[in-house]
């Protein structure tokens, strides 16, 4: 099964967007979910867990905006991007959990 982020009446990949988010200095992980909205049908979430074997290499919000706006077409451009420790996966089969990803976007 693929999954697509259905956004303003466009199907998209996550999976391109977290392509593109891991190639960029100082990302270590990423995860990038489609959030449910009243307007848009879905937000563009992405998740990102900073690290790198640089310790000088600090990425930021504006680091990946640049980024995924310079590789992709505007609407492909996450429309929120949150930095966390570590990306929830299901025990035993390590695994993205997106629906926990889902909920903490929910939360805030």
């Amino acid at each position: 099964m693929v999954y697509l982020i259905k956004r303003g009446g466009r199907s998209v990949s996550p999976v391109i967007i977290k392509d593109h988010i891991d190639k960029l200095s100082g990302v270590l992980n990423s995860a990038v979910v489609g959030v449910p909205h009243h307007l848009y049908g879905e937000m563009i979430w992405a998740f990102i867990v900073k690290g790198n074997e640089n310790k000088n290499s600090e990425v930021g919000l504006k680091d990946v905006m640049k980024h995924c706006r310079n590789l992709s077409p505007n609407y492909m451009v996450p429309d929120q991007v949150m930095f966390v420790d570590e990306i929830p996966k299901y025990p035993g089969v390590e695994k993205v959990d997106f629906n926990k990803l889902i909920q903490l976007a929910e939360q805030n």
